[in-house]
């Protein structure tokens, strides 16, 4: 006969016991559905690149939390804000896919085969099983890079640009870059150039990671864009500018201590303002107010070192060689010029652009080798069925 003390255990056994078993039943064909969807749409290593992007979103909570500002930490800054620019965008990308079968390719039936070949981006349930976590995630991933990027003087103080400006003028055998660079490019047009050019990189941004994340025709440059591309914002971006953290010539006066020898350069752009609009001064206002009343908002945030502005069209850049060698050339002399323009509009040291190439470079060559070393990587899994791998080639 059952002691009182068994039947009680019993009892509130039985309800958990429910829960779970009514758990197991209404979680299973979902757990049943993404895995069948992981096992015939996704290699290992674009698994392992969501991992990887979920992984950095828990530690800036962390990380956030260990100086008591986890409620500082956003996950949607982007989300609504982000598709104002994802339409045009998007309508430039059609536009010229349209011109490129026009002028490349020519078939007899032309509207019939644009019609036909827009139809097959559009209803290819494979391509969108690949676009949309990964969009969805790396619209997390920059609200908490931005988070933690406001975030910064929380972690460290700007102690570093004197640093940053005496390494730069001993480069420069005791001249600051900007003194060097002023008898070529400060004249007033040229200025007004290179500001529309710095001021275009996050549309740039924008259309080379909507071309990766559509693109299923490369799947190993297009892993290595996106491994890249996480990479470089987390360690650059958050990790570096945290521990180096500085806040740029531009700042100069507010957050380093001695003569500043920015001066001039900010009254020639003040002066330069006065014949064309150099949104660069705006912008910096606007950063330092929402810095001075912590507001969160897209792309706000102090920090100079290293320029992610650089390291982002270094990217660029080696992806398009990889694409198209004459494409390639002309974002290598895109990141010249975003590199003349942080240093001229006083963005940036130029140590702090020269850190950002190599931190790319490196990560770049680093994640090929990684994505070379093991062909299972790059693997449909073999029990769906579905024996599709991609093509390892160099970097």
């Amino acid at each position: 006969m059952p002691r009182s003390s068994d039947r009680l255990k019993s009892s509130q056994q039985e309800p958990t016991s429910k829960y779970l078993t009514f758990a197991k039943t209404a979680f299973s064909p979902l757990y049943r559905g993404v895995k069948a969807v992981a096992e015939n749409y996704y290699t290992p290593a674009e698994i392992i690149l969501l991992g990887l992007i979920a992984g950095y979103i828990i530690l800036g909570y962390l990380a956030a939390g260990s100086v008591g500002h986890a409620q500082d930490v956003y996950l949607f800054v982007y989300s609504a804000g982000l598709w104002r620019f994802v339409y045009p965008v998007i309508a430039i990308a059609v536009t010229m896919r349209v011109i490129y079968i026009m002028v490349r390719i020519v078939p007899d039936r032309l509207f019939h085969y644009i019609a036909k070949d827009l139809k097959a981006i559009i209803f290819d349930r494979q391509r969108w099983y690949r676009v949309i976590p990964l969009t969805v995630m790396l619209t997390c991933f920059f609200s908490v890079f931005t988070s933690l990027k406001q975030l910064i003087p929380a972690f460290n103080a700007y102690t570093w640009d004197q640093s940053w400006m005496l390494l730069d003028q001993y480069l420069h055998l005791g001249w600051h870059p900007w003194e060097l660079l002023q008898p070529f490019i400060g004249v007033p047009l040229i200025t007004y150039l290179l500001n529309v050019s710095y001021n275009i990189w996050f549309f740039v941004m924008l259309a080379f990671n909507l071309v990766q994340v559509f693109s299923l025709k490369d799947r190993l440059l297009r892993m290595q864009y996106f491994y890249t591309f996480v990479l470089i914002w987390a360690i650059g971006g958050n990790v570096l500018a945290s521990v180096f953290a500085s806040a740029g010539p531009c700042y100069y006066d507010t957050f380093a201590t001695g003569q500043n020898p920015y001066t001039g350069l900010m009254d020639y752009l003040q002066l330069v303002n006065g014949k064309y609009e150099i949104w660069a001064l705006n912008a910096q206002q606007l950063l330092l107010d929402k810095q001075s009343a912590q507001g969160m908002g897209m792309g706000v945030g102090i920090s100079a070192m290293p320029s992610m502005h650089v390291a982002t069209v270094t990217l660029f850049a080696l992806q398009a060689m990889r694409t198209h060698r004459l494409f390639g050339f002309v974002m290598v002399f895109y990141a010249i010029l975003i590199y003349l323009g942080s240093i001229h509009l006083a963005w940036h040291y130029a140590v702090d652009g020269i850190a950002g190439a190599l931190i790319t470079i490196l990560t770049w060559y680093a994640v090929a080798h990684f994505l070379r070393k093991d062909r299972a990587l790059h693997s449909i899994s073999q029990a769906s069925g579905n024996t599709e791998a991609l093509e390892v080639r160099p970097a």
